[in-house]
């Protein structure tokens, strides 16, 4: 579709119309005045606010909205989407004040490219609303830095149906908390070159509905979980480093793991958890490479809690092992799959 263009600055200009950069609105004015259909090309600069800003007028599936960060040309970061080029002065700094609740609220079909979040907020960064639809992130940073706790999240969706982030930074500067939450009823959450760090947990899928794929993503610093999930989940293609606790979690039984083409590298508790003990229906765990570094208690090849009451299809193939701390797992794993579980 052809979006109407619109221009944003800080001190915004001109007319104040949002016609052209030389008539750019503030982005109180952009929030304030933008329609269905609109793409907000956003120019690098530091937008700081005190209270919840909301971008509440929603998108259509004919007729979505964008917020489209750029440095000095409009499309100039459009080529690169990496994380490594959304910070500082290269895009446009959102910074938040406001002590609770959410420093920057989503709507359905609205997409954010190249834009830097950040907020001390003893709530959530950015809230990707309630029972919203459909909400992209591509090539931005969110980062919460307060090293607070109690419900402080990076980002958070609350029955939101289809999010993608694709070239993304996620962060909080604790291990508490969750950094990036599918809150219960969220579904089809997609991410992809996604880097997060921190948090007791830096994803989490708290619904036995939700279908999420992670593809080619890094996982660091989690204080307890690195990618927790009650429904289906694949994981595909990613690194997980330097966890306190589990690196992948699954939560709930009654759906399918994937797990393929990873790296695994110091783990204080277990690589892959079953942590119910519930019945998991189907599990492919393929290819990945289990790598310890004598990190705290060295338990990164035990992957044992997935045999114990999994009474349908786990298969388990190709899996490189470096250093093994516990071999009886690793030949336990090895043995081929007793009748009636294939």
């Amino acid at each position: 579709m052809a979006f109407n263009e619109k221009y944003v600055t800080v001190t915004g200009g001109g007319l104040h119309d949002g016609s052209s950069e030389a008539n750019a609105w503030t982005l109180a004015e952009a929030v304030s005045n933008y329609a269905a259909g609109d793409r907000l090309n956003v120019k690098a600069g530091t937008y700081s606010d005190s209270s919840t800003v909301t971008f509440a007028t929603a998108g259509t599936a004919a007729s979505p909205v964008s917020w489209r960060g750029y440095k000095t040309t409009i499309g100039d970061l459009d080529t690169h989407p990496t994380t490594q080029r959304v910070s500082g002065t290269d895009c446009p700094l959102f910074t938040n004040s406001v002590s609770s609740g959410a420093a920057y609220s989503a709507r359905s079909y609205q997409s954010f490219e190249h834009i830097h979040f950040t907020s001390a907020i003893v709530g959530t960064v950015l809230d990707l609303g309630y029972f919203q639809n459909v909400i992209s992130l591509i090539g931005c940073r969110v980062e919460s830095t307060t090293t607070s706790t109690g419900g402080v999240r990076a980002v958070f969706g609350n029955r939101l149906t289809y999010a993608f982030f694709s070239d993304c930074y996620f962060s909080k500067n604790s291990t508490a908390d969750t950094c990036v939450w599918a809150y219960v009823g969220s579904t089809l959450w997609h991410l992809r070159r996604c880097t997060i760090v921190g948090g007791a947990t830096g994803f989490s899928g708290s619904n036995p509905g939700t279908v999420t794929t992670v593809d080619s993503c890094v996982f660091s610093g989690q204080g307890t979980v690195s990618c927790g999930a009650d429904g289906h989940i694949t994981i595909a293609n990613s690194s997980f480093y330097n966890c306190s606790g589990n690196f992948i979690e699954k939560a709930s039984g009654s759906n399918e793991l994937i797990v393929l083409n990873c790296v695994f590298s110091q783990c204080g508790g277990y690589a892959i958890s079953n942590s119910t003990g519930t019945d998991i229906h189907q599990q492919w765990i393929s290819d990945n490479t289990y790598h310890d570094s004598s990190f705290t208690s060295g338990r990164l090849n035990n992957i044992a809690r997935l045999l114990r009451k999994s009474r349908y299809c786990i298969t388990i193939r190709r899996c490189r092992k470096w250093r093994f701390h516990n071999r009886d797992d690793i030949e336990r794993l090895q043995q081929p799959i007793p009748a009636g579980k294939k």
